[in-house]
């Protein structure tokens, strides 16, 4: 009985090394590509690559570099907007993007926090995550991993009106690092609007092309990973097979080598003599 639990257990741990085999050959291969795809973004200049909603305003709200001790890093605020969907059919929410190029200087942790200043009042709190291995970090919301920041949460009751973006203040190990001044007026925000205007004379079809001040961000071709994750596949399928072919000739190599407990061999001594004895 315990033979065939074992066997089955051997089973059961065979095919989770394969799903995980699978898995981290998937999260590999498309972390690679996307980095090299980022790398060459860079290189061009191509910082809309790295977007993470579907529209943006090209004109790029605020973009400078900022030196803080020995390291330098150019900040970059985006104008962006998405297409909602619920109960109540299609809504188009929009906010800003923040990200951060580390250009020189000891690297930032892989996360850290982020604070949003607006009027006295109005702090905001996100996390700033390293984008895969590169000099690129983005803000993103702690609960929902949201990366935009909405405009909405920029709205003061008091004054019913939006308050502008006055102030990022970045923090490392909960100890406050770094004040960078901004000036974001989102008054000046137009791209939501042209999208609702769009939504409402094409029949609530979204926009797939430039228009306006809206820019419509380039679709990832998704990677072909199916050869590398099949040739990582059948190395692991061959090695299985290779450890389980030695370790049962091992295991039939070793019976009959163990010494027999003193009742065997009191048996097999007992045998020996009655056969003697019929001679």
């Amino acid at each position: 009985m315990i033979k065939y639990i074992n066997r089955i257990v051997l089973v059961l741990l065979a095919g989770l090394g394969l799903l995980t085999t699978y898995n981290l050959s998937e999260a590999h291969v498309i972390s690679t590509y996307l980095n090299d795809k980022g790398e060459e973004a860079i290189n061009e200049g191509n910082y809309t690559f790295f977007m993470p909603s579907r529209y943006y305003n090209d004109n790029i709200l605020q973009e400078f570099t900022h030196v803080e001790g020995n390291r330098s890093f150019v900040v970059r605020i985006y104008e962006v907007a998405r297409i909602m969907s619920d109960d109540e059919g299609l809504r188009v929410e929009d906010g800003i993007f923040l990200l951060v190029e580390q250009l020189t200087g000891e690297d930032f942790p892989y996360t850290f926090d982020v604070e949003y200043q607006a009027g006295d009042d109005i702090v905001i709190p996100y996390v700033m995550k390293k984008q895969l291995s590169l000099p690129l970090y983005a803000s993103i919301q702690k609960q929902t991993e949201r990366t935009i920041v909405l405009k909405n949460d920029f709205y003061d009751e008091d004054t019913e009106s939006y308050l502008s973006l006055s102030e990022i203040r970045l923090f490392q190990d909960n100890n406050f690092i770094i004040t960078i001044p901004v000036n974001v007026d989102f008054d000046t925000f137009v791209i939501k609007e042209q999208i609702e205007t769009y939504l409402a004379s094409h029949e609530n079809n979204a926009p797939t092309e430039d228009f306006d001040a809206v820019s419509v961000t380039e679709r990832i071709v998704p990677v072909d990973h199916d050869n590398i994750i099949l040739r990582n596949l059948i190395i692991y399928v061959s090695i299985i097979i290779i450890l389980t072919i030695v370790f049962f000739r091992y295991k039939n190599n070793r019976l009959g080598r163990k010494k027999a407990t003193e009742g065997l061999q009191k048996d097999v001594a007992k045998l020996k003599e009655n056969q003697e004895n019929k001679r």
